[in-house]
């Protein structure tokens, strides 16, 4: 009975997901020119980007061991993870805003889950361009194996779950801290510069960091990894990873919660 309860909850809170997922799509929609221009500038922003590598391999056949058709598959994966994660969690980079001024009262009027609510309601219209970029990414990388195609959607999905707990963790930060859109900020950016580089060339310290306080190695190397070698027991290693920070950016967030509710900040806003 218990079960069948829960797997109830699970499917309302995927509809009502749905329906604010479309909802933000077609709001976007509403300017069919502003969105295709900010579609289109993220692709160009992260072409840009990528220029350096090309010019680099130009001049090296390697760095760390990895060559030029890593880097393709390492933006293949990183650019569509993030894609994915702001486009349906976009509101995550505002999160921290949203409680630091009292605004939270919103998503408490509602009978939904808080944390999902707060975080889908917004869309990133930019994040459909690194999808796109993605995908142009792992074409130009050459696996056109079934298992390889698999594993970079399964490892993208794992990689946007990691980008939206790292930047709730975070963000959950303002309900003792007060003050957390700098550390949201920086804490976000961090983990999207140190993703896009191989994670050999870094060591010691550095080397720690990513796979620690910035999980920048199990969206970048680890997923690269995975693909090339059709390596399984990493896969397995990635998913209890994502569980992990899944979990600790719910518990953050909802001992938050309890604490912005008893504060006095709170205004139903109608």
């Amino acid at each position: 009975m218990e079960a069948s309860m829960i797997l109830k909850r699970i499917k309302g809170e995927l509809i009502f997901l749905l329906s604010v997922w479309k909802l933000n799509l077609s709001s976007a929609m509403e300017y069919r020119a502003s969105f295709l221009i900010q579609v289109f500038m993220m692709v160009i922003n992260n072409a840009i980007y990528f220029v350096f590598w090309l010019l680099f391999f130009d001049q090296f056949e390697q760095v760390g061991g990895w060559a030029l058709h890593d880097m393709f598959l390492l933006f293949a994966i990183v650019t569509t993870g993030f894609g994915i994660a702001f486009m349906l969690f976009g509101n995550g980079t505002r999160l921290s805003s949203s409680i630091e001024e009292g605004q939270m009262d919103y998503y408490l009027a509602l009978p939904r889950n808080v944390q999902l609510y707060a975080l889908a309601s917004r869309s990133s219209v930019g994040a459909i361009g690194d999808i796109m970029f993605g995908v142009s990414m792992f074409i130009l990388a050459g696996h056109y194996t079934i298992q390889a195609i698999l594993l970079w959607m399964l490892c993208s999905l794992f990689v946007a779950s990691i980008i939206v707990s790292y930047v709730s963790i975070l963000s959950s930060t303002a309900f003792w801290i007060g003050r957390a859109s700098i550390l949201t900020e920086q804490g976000t950016n961090a983990l999207l510069t140190f993703s896009m580089y191989p994670t050999k060339i870094f060591e010691g310290l550095g080397y720690f960091l990513i796979f620690t306080i910035i999980p920048a190695g199990f969206i970048s190397v680890v997923p690269v990894e995975i693909i090339s070698e059709i390596n399984v027991s990493k896969l397995v290693m990635l998913g209890f990873v994502t569980i992990i920070l899944l979990v600790i950016s719910i518990i953050m967030f909802n001992r938050g919660l309890r604490k912005y509710e008893s504060g006095n900040m709170l205004n139903i806003n109608l």
